[in-house]
């Protein structure tokens, strides 16, 4: 069929690339045509005949008529359309005036429409994507003349569905008198119920795009239970809803667009019985009728028990002037919240509000008052909120909003100037102020920590500008007073401390102070940032007496213990730069002590008291960053044969091997039995290591090396002695060159490596053991092994040998005693080091 696509493109704007009728196997299309006269002047007698084709997809039997074609007049005779039970016949004819129809041309068609079905007809129309279906049969007669065509037409559609929606029977009947279209009726009738339209359209001679267009529109009780796509949107939806509607309009023609102008309405629906998400929702009416060149409207509802009340007069302008009122009255929230279908949310409270609206689409004006009261938000009891919001085509003023809770009080004030129509870009001016805040009273703060007490006040005061830029919003704070204090906290029947925090504008200069002992420690921070440009800042932090001793009370679970550690923390920052440019920005962390210690105390067994064991810095840590590269100037720390080196970079802006870093390490393993009783150590571990790559994927080369390594915890029926080894790393991966050590009387040796492959570990070890004695309650057993692991950390495998040599037992046991210390007793503990 594409062959015809120059005839059918020709003269078209918009040519198409292939034609919507394809002929399918044994399909054929013919015509035969006559062509008399002149060029000029030619008269065209034809037959076109298509039959076995398909349009969108949807097959068709055949298609036939016969045509004539002069430049006066054109016309379609005997048409068939059929395909299976479907008969379309149809017929046509207009005069032309040089191959165009004039106003006064003389037209008339007839089509008679059988056992059609809406699929046919939208694949006819192109239109196959329209969700619709049903049997059609139509009948449509038209005379007249081309400006003011008479006739009618009748369609009846049943057993059918349009988006998902199924009805009974559809039948429409329209009438062309002379300049009058009238639509009596319009019915569709389905389970849910029938609804009736009748139209009129008057109009002027030889036109359809001005004129007077009237509207009726009713309906029986509609049932939503049974509208089915309803159904699928909010599941368990009924109810019954009724609609008596009468409207007239003026359409006109201006600037070559058309419009529609409202000069009548009379409106009333009801909806009775509402229930959504199986919760009875209420009833609702709404009335509207013309009055004073506008329409006066009402709508009343008990939604969700409350009472909900809206008046208002909108006129039948171009710029729709309104001036409306509502009020809502004692609104459930949770109730609500479970129509609709959102009970998860932990929220309970009764809402009220008054609203009054005017103005126009253009220029709209709003003042809305509400109060929310004996509230629960997220398990946080709520005792009232109230404010007031104004609203105008260019503000949002919020003069007034406070919050009320048994934990204190929040006051809010705040304004938002806008361009009109656009909310991205304006300025900001917030004010911000609270009574004393009692922390005890906020139940999620009283929930993790129930001895926390203490109190907060905040009190603020901001001005910002915001702005659209390259597709994203920037907050530019031009003015900012704050004072926030939190005073006399407590925690654990213990004094924690206090804190405070103001900062002052002054021109375009902000001035900030920050002073806190919280934990008895000393912290103040102080400095200046301008509020213009990239905001640059200039600021400093010194911190002295940040002691983990004094912390552990607040945050251990047995604060009256005294930690077997204590740590100190002591230095000063600094940093200035352009806060919105962080690759500009300079900073500097140097801690002049950086200490950590043990407590020695006596052994309640009358042992003498383990050593105090001290590791701190060796001159101050220096940490500099200088535009985006982080500098470890200087890093060392010293203790009892041991010590710790760093130095190195880190370029923050570097995204593929950001790390340039050495460490260097010393530790003796004997600090861990000065820490914990429960630990017998000695030896070393020495580490020397440079570290680059990423920090989702670091490189690590170097070596670790134990030295005569002796380890044993008291809990454990074995300990490690005369350990020896080193491992060397080389990027992603470990290899253990040699690791050997005694353990039971026997020795131990482990070779092998591991290596990250991607987000995967993967393994090759070895270990071997040749005369080890492990002792439980009542057993003792002397064992060889030879294990092997292999694999990743997706899927491994373990295979090997081990040989029990000798197993012995006191001979006080017996076998129901040595079996039931195997289940609820936990293995001996050597006496000594093994």
């Amino acid at each position: 069929m594409n062959d015809f696509l120059p005839a059918a493109n020709f003269g078209s704007k918009t040519p198409t690339t292939s034609l919507p009728v394809v002929l399918q196997a044994g399909g054929a299309a013919t015509l035969n045509a006559q062509i008399t006269g002149d060029i000029a002047s030619p008269r065209i007698i034809g037959h076109v005949a298509v039959n076995n084709f398909a349009v969108e997809q949807r097959s068709f039997d055949n298609l036939s008529l016969d045509l004539a074609a002069s430049p006066s007049a054109a016309s379609i005779q005997n048409g068939l359309v059929a395909r299976s039970a479907l008969q379309m016949k149809f017929d046509a004819s207009v005069r032309l005036h040089k191959w165009s129809p004039v106003p006064r041309s003389p037209v008339t068609a007839d089509v008679s429409l059988r056992n059609a079905t809406v699929t046919d007809l939208l694949a006819m129309a192109g239109e196959s994507s329209i969700p619709a279906t049903g049997q059609v049969s139509a009948d449509v007669h038209v005379n007249g003349t081309y400006g003011n065509p008479l006739g009618s037409a009748t369609v009846q559609v049943v057993n059918g569905t349009a988006y998902e929606v199924p009805f009974n029977r559809v039948y429409a009947q329209v009438n062309l008198r002379d300049q009058l279209v009238t639509l009596s009726p319009l019915q569709v009738v389905s389970d849910a119920g029938t609804v009736d339209v009748n139209a009129t359209f008057q109009h002027p001679p030889n036109s359809f795009t001005t004129g007077n267009a009237q509207l009726h529109v009713r309906t029986t009780s509609l049932q939503l239970a049974t509208l089915k796509a309803l159904q699928e949107r909010s599941p368990g939806l009924a109810g019954a809803v009724q609609l008596t509607a009468d409207a007239a309009a003026n359409v006109r023609e201006v600037n070559h667009q058309t419009t529609v102008d409202v000069s009548n309405i009379s409106a009333d629906l009801s909806a009775r019985g509402l229930v959504m998400q199986k919760e009875k929702a209420g009833d609702l009416t709404l009335t509207a009728r013309t009055a004073s060149r506008g329409v006066d409207y009402r709508l009343i509802s008990d939604f969700a028990g409350s009472n909900i009340n809206v008046n208002g007069h909108t006129a039948l302008t171009p710029d729709y002037a309104t001036t409306a009122t509502a009020s809502i009255q004692n609104l459930s929230v949770e109730k609500v919240l479970r129509i609709a279908g959102q009970s998860t949310i932990p929220a309970s409270g009764t809402l009220s509000a008054d609203a009054r609206v005017s103005g126009t689409i253009k220029a709209p004006k709003a003042d809305l008052t509400f109060g929310l009261r004996n509230a629960n938000v997220y398990q946080e009891p709520i005792d009232s909120l109230a404010g007031t919001v104004h609203y105008s085509n260019t503000l949002v003023d919020i003069p007034t909003m406070e919050l009320r809770t048994p934990a204190g009080a929040l006051t809010l004030a705040g304004s938002f100037t806008h361009p009109a129509n656009n909310f991205n870009d304006g300025s900001v001016k917030l004010k911000l102020n609270s009574s004393d805040i009692r922390l005890a009273r906020i139940h999620h703060v009283h929930t993790a920590q129930p001895t926390f007490t203490g109190t907060l006040r905040l009190a603020s005061d901001l001005s910002a500008t915001l702005r659209q830029r390259n597709g994203s919003r920037d907050v530019l704070i031009s003015y900012a007073n704050a004072d926030v204090s939190a005073n006399a906290l407590r925690m654990n029947s213990r004094d924690l401390g206090q804190a405070t925090f103001t900062a002052r504008t002054s021109g375009s200069n902000m001035d900030f102070r920050l002073d806190s002992n919280i934990a008895s420690s000393q912290i103040h921070a102080s400095g200046r940032s301008s509020l213009t440009g990239d905001y640059p800042v200039n600021a400093s932090l010194t911190f002295t007496n940040i002691r983990y001793s004094n912390i552990a009370p607040f945050v251990s679970s047995e604060p009256a213990v005294a930690p077997a550690f204590d740590a100190l923390v002591e230095g000063a920052a600094s940093v200035h730069g352009p806060l919105l440019n962080t690759n500009a920005l300079d900073a500097r962390v140097e801690l002049s002590r950086l200490q950590a210690q043990t407590s020695p105390t006596g052994s309640p067994t009358g042992a003498p008291p383990r050593r105090l064991v001290t590791i701190q810095n060796h001159g101050p840590v220096v940490v500099a960053l200088n535009h985006s590269v982080v500098d470890i100037q200087q890093f060392r720390l010293e203790g009892p044969d041991t010590f710790l080196n760093a130095s190195g970079t880190v370029n923050l802006k570097n995204e593929t091997a950001p790390m340039n870093l050495k460490l260097d390490a010393n530790v003796d393993l004997g600090i861990l039995q000065d820490v914990d009783r429960d630990f017998y150590s000695s030896g070393n571990i020495a580490m020397n290591a440079a570290v680059h790559g990423t920090f989702a994927q670091p490189l690590v080369n170097g070596r670790i090396e134990l030295k005569d390594a002796n380890v044993n915890y008291a809990q454990a029926p074995n300990g490690l002695s005369h350990g020896n080894g080193v491992i060397l790393l080389n990027g992603t991966g470990a290899t253990i060159q040699s690791l050997t050590g005694e353990s039971g009387g026997g020795k131990i040796t482990v070779t092998g490596f591991a290596g990250l492959t991607g987000q995967a570990l993967t393994y090759n070890v070895k270990a071997a053991a040749n005369k080890v004695r492990v002792r439980y309650s009542g057993i003792s057993v002397t064992s060889n092994a030879a294990i092997t692991l292999i694999g990743n950390s997706n899927r491994s495998l373990v295979t090997g040998n081990v040989t029990v040599g000798r197993i012995a037992y006191n001979s006080s046991s017996d076998a129901g005693s040595i079996l039931s210390n195997f289940a609820s007793t936990p293995p001996s503990s050597p006496s000594a080091p093994s």
